[in-house]
């Protein structure tokens, strides 16, 4: 059993892909982060390793700091693979905030950080991911989808730090802004706008693969939830994406929402696996 890290994402890509390309929508968010590496200009570093034995990939995991180490596991068993990996962190003084991967995966490396290194760990967040092939339309909302521009910047800069503080409890402004920035000026944020052309809710698209997209974050403020505008924003989005030649949608969910579990399955998206974060505790 050995450990190769990367210092060229496309080499790391070009290791995991044959093996993690088998289930692309499980292994889709390490997939498309490691794939954005690149492209990004908010990944200023980045941790890519796999761990191999017999010619078989077991683990991989993909970090950009500051968020959480992100993990694909072969095995049922990956204790020694996990241990091999946190050496390897730790050997190169590598920050490590939390874990983030399918539940039980993340569940076992979080044990084995605890044993190896005394720090605790806690849930960060509980969430589940959805695929959707065919789009169930909603009831139907006043307004229509189009793409963000220059001129709503100063509006979705808002909602995704709002979006930040209120699903994934983050708490700086600057890197929300810089997030909304990049989207806009890439054209991957949606709006939907009503007939008297307020804005009311906003879905991005992201983390393009070979098969599927990924839709998120998705938000709608306070004051104007409850008329169906998410929901018809993210259907009206996937159908869109779905028209554009992709195979399948994908998105997260936080479990502790349980109207936006409600809304995504009634336009047609599926559950396909729980994820859990795990936040490590400060020295």
């Amino acid at each position: 059993m050995f450990i190769t890290t990367y210092q060229d994402p496309d080499q790391f890509l070009l290791k995991v892909r044959p093996t993690l390309q088998k289930d692309e929508v499980t292994h889709g968010l390490l997939l498309g982060v490691a794939a954005g590496v690149k492209k990004s200009a908010l990944y200023t570093s980045f941790y890519l390793a796999t761990i191999e034995d017999e010619g078989r990939l077991l683990v991989a995991a993909c970090m950009t700091p500051p968020h959480n180490i992100i993990l694909a596991s072969l095995e049922d068993e990956s204790d020694a693979a996990f241990s091999l990996l946190i050496q390897d962190l730790q050997r190169a003084n590598w920050p490590v905030p939390g874990v983030l991967g399918p539940a039980r995966i993340s569940e076992r490396f979080a044990q084995m950080w605890e044993k190896l290194t005394g720090q605790s760990y806690r849930v960060g967040l509980f969430e589940r991911l959805f695929d959707l092939d065919k789009v169930v339309p909603p009831v139907r909302a006043v307004g229509r989808l189009r793409v963000a521009t220059a001129d709503d910047l100063d509006l979705i800069k808002h909602w995704m730090f709002a979006f930040d503080q209120e699903a994934v409890h983050g708490e700086d402004q600057e890197v929300a802004w810089q997030r909304a920035e990049e989207s806009v000026r890439g054209r991957n944020m949606y709006i939907w706008e009503t007939l008297d052309k307020r804005i009311v809710s906003m879905a991005q698209k992201n983390r393009p693969l070979v098969n599927g997209i990924s839709i998120g974050p998705v938000y709608t403020p306070p004051e104007e939830r409850g008329y169906g505008y998410a929901s018809n924003c993210v259907a009206a989005l996937s159908q869109l994406l779905l028209d554009q030649g992709w195979k399948y949608c994908s998105l997260f969910t936080n479990l502790a929402n349980p109207t936006a579990n409600s809304i995504y399955q009634k336009i047609g998206y599926r559950p396909v696996c729980d994820f859990t974060v795990y936040v490590f505790a400060e020295h």
